[in-house]
């Protein structure tokens, strides 16, 4: 999480700091590219109705960002609440759930919706102030954390402008979901049928992006109707050429959240999610492929 220096920097200076760093800093070519008004949003979903973008200057109101707000308050002041976990060993993510006995490792393992206090949860695993067994993790998966939470929901407002592609009576009806965890959880490369605003709250997040046309490319799984929208690629960093020969030739971008910014992703956009840091963030979905401005 940012340092006490980095939380002293919200507000009005830290918004022009932002403004000018990301107006002036060059992207590779494998970076999305970064924007900031709805207007500009907008026209790069006309024009590019299957790239991501990151959307700067989104979240410069949300007292999430500021000093009033870090994991200890979360725990002291909300952690009786009790939330479901995706606990992995091994290495294991949601994909092992689902494997054919023939295919499945003793050393990894995976289970979803392991009830605990999310006090718990932050003091052994985001803080790290409890021992955890070696090679476990675990993760606060794609919860609506902020509907449990009133005051938290409060303090992720108001709602990224961008997210409904502007139109207010969208935004009101988008799905909201909390990703939150420790250093290294991830989510492998799949895809998702909605849109998708990723709003990076705290710590940083690495994401590996492709294009909805190269599915064909992605090498999803096809005898398991549950993970038919996942890739069998292990590691998108590593990935066999010879068991998948074509996922070197589709078009990807790779991006690193910091806290403040927002990942636009199109609907059917293949993506990975890492964290790189302890991290919590808010994704919200709507609509679905050929339902954005001009049918982007």
């Amino acid at each position: 999480f940012a340092t006490a220096a980095a939380r002293r920097s919200t507000g009005a200076a830290a918004r022009i700091w932002r403004s000018i760093s990301t107006s002036t800093r060059r992207l590779t070519p494998d970076e999305p590219s970064r924007l900031r008004g709805v207007q500009e949003f907008l026209d790069f979903r006309r024009a590019h109705p299957e790239q991501c973008a990151v959307v700067v200057g989104a979240l410069d109101e949300w007292p999430l960002l500021g000093p009033d707000w870090r994991p200890e308050r979360l725990r002291d002041e909300h952690g009786d609440v009790e939330v479901p976990l995706e606990v992995s060993t091994g290495g294991a993510d949601y994909r092992d759930a689902y494997r054919e006995d023939a295919h499945r490792s003793r050393s990894r393992t995976f289970q979803a919706d392991h009830l605990v206090r999310l006090g718990d949860f932050i003091d052994a695993f985001v803080l790290g102030g409890r021992d955890v067994p070696p090679g476990v993790s675990a993760y606060l998966a794609q919860h609506d954390l902020l509907a449990r939470i009133p005051e938290l929901s409060d303090a992720c407002s108001p709602t990224p402008p961008h997210v409904g592609d502007g139109d207010d009576a969208q935004r009101e009806r988008t799905m909201r979901r909390c990703w939150f965890g420790p250093r290294g959880t991830r989510t492998p490369l799949h895809r998702d049928p909605y849109h998708n605003v990723l709003a990076q709250a705290w710590g940083t997040k690495r994401v590996v992006c492709f294009p909805p046309s190269d599915e064909s490319k992605m090498y999803p799984f096809t005898a398991n109707g549950f993970l038919r929208n996942t890739s069998t690629i292990e590691d998108v960093d590593d990935a066999d050429e010879s068991k998948f020969p074509l996922f070197s030739k589709a078009g990807r971008v790779t991006t690193t959240l910091n806290p403040g910014e927002c990942l636009f992703m199109p609907a059917g956009t293949w993506h990975e999610v890492r964290a790189t840091s302890a991290s919590l963030s808010v994704s919200y979905w709507w609509g679905r492929r050929g339902t954005g401005p001009a049918g982007a």
